[in-house]
């Protein structure tokens, strides 16, 4: 983790993780976004928003999906929901993060040093959602020791990843622009 946003509050900060809630009224003159991330980190949407990374496809994030961050990576968002962006994150250390995506992915974690996230989005699965609110729920009544933030943490990483690598992340196969204008139109109903 670089720096906190003044949008972020940081609630755990450990050598291999850190954690905290993010929040951006729709008001705010930088809710576009625009700029590089802090992190390599993993974001669970608590209010629907549009997200575009640098060079990709503009998607929706919301309770169903993860965003996936690398640190410097510049990303921009769009209002869904009139509370603006609110989320909860995981901010991984390079080495953490590289080590949980090497075991599905170690050809691009040799060759992309620095941004260890290939996918920018993915599948939340129910229980993956479940489990990241009871971890920062747990942390919110300091109810948990550090050791078992950071081992929740990494599990909950373990997860997602087994959930990228093994789902449709990878299945998907690149699409033509008449059929990138369908997705955009599913994504603009949901």
């Amino acid at each position: 983790l670089t720096r906190v946003l003044p949008t972020e509050r940081l609630l755990f900060s450990g050598q291999v993780v850190c954690l905290g809630t993010f929040a951006w009224e729709v008001g705010d003159p930088s809710f576009a976004g625009g700029e590089p991330s802090t992190s390599h980190c993993i974001v669970f949407s608590r209010t629907p928003v549009w997200i575009q990374h640098e060079g990709s496809a503009r998607y929706v994030a919301d309770a169903t999906r993860v965003t996936l961050h690398n640190r410097g990576r510049a990303y921009r968002r769009w209002r869904i929901d009139g509370r603006g962006d609110r989320c909860n994150w995981l901010a991984f250390s390079e080495e953490a993060i590289a080590a949980v995506v090497r075991r599905w992915d170690p050809a691009h974690i040799d060759r992309a040093a620095g941004a260890p996230f290939r996918f920018q989005q993915g599948p939340a699965p129910p229980a993956v959602y479940l489990r990241q609110r009871r971890l920062f729920e747990r942390l919110h009544q300091r109810s948990i020791d550090r050791l078992a933030v950071e081992e929740e943490a990494l599990a909950i990483s373990h997860e997602i990843a087994a959930c990228i690598y093994e789902g449709d992340a990878v299945r998907t196969p690149r699409i033509g622009r008449d059929r990138r204008r369908e997705f955009d139109a599913v994504y603009e109903v949901r």
